[in-house]
């Protein structure tokens, strides 16, 4: 009688463990559905085609992604990127609140829809302060009175709530920090150093 209580016991446990498991497994797959929610708006290092994506939520003010942008990409961009087999999808996202902060991004996405997004991607990289001054507002105004299609993407407010989706996408889902990365269903916090990546690349 002992035994088959204990045996009972032992089949629920398992049952248990086997339900966490499975519900765990459909949240984790929910979380890198909505995370890997592609946008028009999205930066993209690399060919659109390449068979592995490096989706990655980042901020210009966070030191770890500039790390991973100074130490870790360059590494990335030469083995795969400039190669055809990898790209990463940039989204970016700002969890301060601040609106200049968010009209840079803005600015910075629609740059990406009709012009090159370069020089402004590495000045940010460089001196993400120069965001909050006067003469990128005065650069972000000259936009849109000198093109109707930067004007149209600034003023229609379409950029800012990319941004803003952004940052509520990574608070929602728990977390507080970036940069996150997902690769496949593979989702990682904080900096990573390259090999990181190279294994999940290869796999």
């Amino acid at each position: 009688m002992r035994i088959k209580i204990l045996l009972i016991f032992a089949a629920l446990i398992l049952i248990i463990a086997l339900l966490y498991a499975f519900i765990r497994n459909n949240n984790q797959k929910s979380v890198v559905a909505e995370l890997s929610t592609n946008s028009i708006y999205d930066l993209v290092f690399g060919n659109s085609d390449a068979p592995v994506s490096i989706i990655m939520y980042s901020s210009y003010n966070c030191g770890y992604c500039r790390k991973f942008f100074n130490e870790v990409f360059p590494q990335i961009k030469e083995r795969y990127i400039n190669t055809g087999n990898v790209k990463l999808i940039l989204k970016p996202t700002d969890l301060s609140g601040n609106e200049l902060i968010t009209k840079s991004l803005s600015v910075l996405v629609c740059l990406n829809q009709w012009g090159n997004t370069e020089y402004l991607h590495e000045l940010l990289l460089l001196e993400p302060n120069v965001a909050i001054s006067k003469r990128f507002e005065e650069v972000t105004d000259s936009f849109i009175n000198e093109s109707e299609n930067m004007a149209e993407c600034l003023l229609s407010n379409e950029s800012t709530e990319y941004i803003k989706n952004n940052s509520t996408i990574l608070l929602s889902n728990g977390f507080c920090g970036t940069p996150v990365f997902i690769t496949g269903s593979k989702i990682m916090k904080g900096y990573k150093e390259f090999y990181i990546f190279e294994e999940l690349i290869t796999k």
